[in-house]
């Protein structure tokens, strides 16, 4: 078993799996997740009235599950996530994707860092074709329509 207090023997080197990592402590190696250029987009817009919320809710079966980020990297690498923007918590963030009639999930991130703290409270929706990441991930709240 490694010592987790151990520092590294080289130089870090994180380019051979993804540009959108930096070092935070070259001592370890520990690095952080950054948005690639232009993530998140400008939010889209959602009707989030009665009647829309009812027409979504008509769709199917909603179902909410928590330590789960559904999204995951797709929410910048695919044309198929949608911001929603920030918003106060997983309920405003179900109830976007509830009331857009293309969005099929959804992941709220509550308190995860791990992508950036700029990415705390940030609502992600996705349409049917975003194949769902059903992975546990502290820190997020998902959901769908099955």
């Amino acid at each position: 078993m490694k010592d987790p207090n151990a520092t590294v023997s080289a130089r870090c080197n994180i380019s051979q799996f993804t540009k959108y990592y930096q070092i935070v402590d070259p001592k370890t190696c520990a690095f952080q997740y950054l948005n690639p250029p232009r993530c998140p987009p400008k939010p889209k817009v959602v009707n989030v009235s009665a009647d829309a919320l009812a027409a979504g809710r008509a769709r199917g079966t909603w179902t909410k599950t928590a330590k789960q980020n559904w999204i995951g990297r797709q929410r910048c690498e695919s044309a198929a996530a949608t911001y929603y923007g920030k918003v106060s918590n997983a309920e405003e963030c179900e109830s976007r994707c509830i009331g857009d009639p293309e969005c099929t999930i959804w992941t709220y991130n509550s308190h995860n860092g791990y992508m950036g703290n700029d990415s705390i409270r940030e609502c992600w929706g996705g349409l049917n074709s975003l194949d769902a990441s059903k992975t546990s991930w502290e820190g997020f709240t998902s959901g769908g329509i099955r």
